[in-house]
């Protein structure tokens, strides 16, 4: 079987499904549609994976260059006798992919399409209600996303959801609290926040409920991991209020560095107004890390109150203080949580287990295309 693997760009999530794809018995064939984008670091792909690209001149792709987008994809697809198409976020890949009459077509949602885009941007939506009229299994990460794929209409029986999950031989738990890993002092209690500082993962809202609390709990600390356009921003906000020793802005770290993080701090922080199954969270959860989260679809699936961390209105700064307060002084409290969440993840997001239903996907469609199936909703 060979699979075209259509992406935005180098990500470390792409790589993970490449990975994945690379213990697969097929040949993968990954197409970047931004070939300008900077590669996210070294990597050694899997000996199944084979490199294809667009043309050059339409690598910042503007209107006028559609038609020779879409004779491009045709011409790859045709050249390397390409069995099944996996391409996505559905209003960009996916969209081109349906525009040039590819298929059988799997869209691999990637959340903030159908969870942002489609309520935020009118030509998104209509390219999302485009391309899943042409798509003959949508791949999504949780629940949140599906609703709003049946929403539009997407036959609930060709959904396949599954976390893209966690290496659970990479993510455990650990205890690296009194090395050179560790910011601070053993007695600190460490939050983590590892999402990317832009205003839709809500941030600011972090940095601002930290402040709040550091003024009740002196040993609390944040380390804040990525970067974004909120960076700099944020570090002002702490500088004027005196808590630059306490505030840690690391920036982006490798993947393979991620562990050592997760397994350095105490508590994962997550204020984003918008997820599916964010990967970081999961990632801090089978370190052993109770967690902070955002009320939202996507966190609730994977964080209870009570169970394995605690839930904050989504951006509500004042709440969000009173629970960083409250799981400060709360070390039993944490182990306990820690442990419920290393044992959701190892049930429900172990990622080898999971892209393995990848192989099962695409036999799927390409057996719903000669049906006609795709067609017929």
């Amino acid at each position: 079987m060979r699979v075209l693997y259509f992406h935005r760009y180098d990500g470390v999530h792409d790589r993970r499904f490449l990975d994945a794809l690379g213990q697969l018995p097929v040949e993968v064939f990954s197409l970047q549609l931004d070939n300008l984008s900077k590669p996210v670091g070294p990597w050694k792909p899997p000996a199944n994976i084979h490199f294809v690209s667009l043309p050059r001149d339409i690598d910042r792709l503007q209107w006028y260059q559609k038609p020779k987008l879409l004779k491009a994809l045709r011409r790859i697809v045709k050249e390397h006798q390409i069995d099944v198409i996996h391409a996505g976020p559905v209003d960009q890949c996916a969209w081109l992919a349906a525009q040039a009459g590819l298929k059988p077509l799997v869209s691999m949602s990637w959340g903030f399409d159908l969870l942002v885009n489609a309520n935020n941007n009118l030509i998104s939506r209509r390219r999302i209600q485009y391309t899943l009229r042409r798509t003959a299994i949508l791949l999504d990460d949780c629940q949140t996303v599906s609703n709003a794929a049946i929403h539009f209409g997407f036959p609930q029986e060709r959904i396949v959801t599954f976390p893209w999950g966690v290496d659970l031989k990479g993510f455990i738990p650990g205890d690296v609290k009194k090395s050179r890993d560790r910011p601070v002092d053993p007695e600190t209690t460490v939050l983590l926040s590892t999402r990317t500082m832009e205003k839709l993962y809500g941030c600011d809202v972090i940095v601002d409920a930290f402040i709040q609390a550091a003024g009740h709990v002196d040993k609390l600390s944040l380390i804040m991991l990525g970067d974004g356009a909120q960076r700099y921003k944020l570090m002002q906000r702490i500088a004027a209020v005196d808590l630059v020793k306490r505030v840690h802005f690391i920036g982006n770290v490798p993947e393979v560095e991620m562990r050592t993080h997760f397994q350095a701090s105490d508590i994962y922080v997550s204020a984003s107004h918008s997820d599916g199954s964010s990967v970081s969270l999961l990632q801090a959860m089978a370190c052993g890390l109770p967690a902070i989260v955002s009320d939202i679809p996507g966190n609730r699936e994977w964080v209870s109150e009570g169970r394995n961390g605690w839930i904050f209105k989504d951006g509500d700064r004042d709440e969000l203080a009173r629970l960083m307060i409250e799981a400060s002084r709360s070390l039993e409290l944490r182990s306990a949580f820690g442990k419920e969440a290393r044992r959701i993840v190892s049930a429900r997001a172990n990622w080898k287990k999971n892209s393995a239903r990848l192989m099962d996907v695409y036999q799927i469609a390409i057996e719903l295309d000669r049906q006609g199936a795709a067609a017929r909703w």
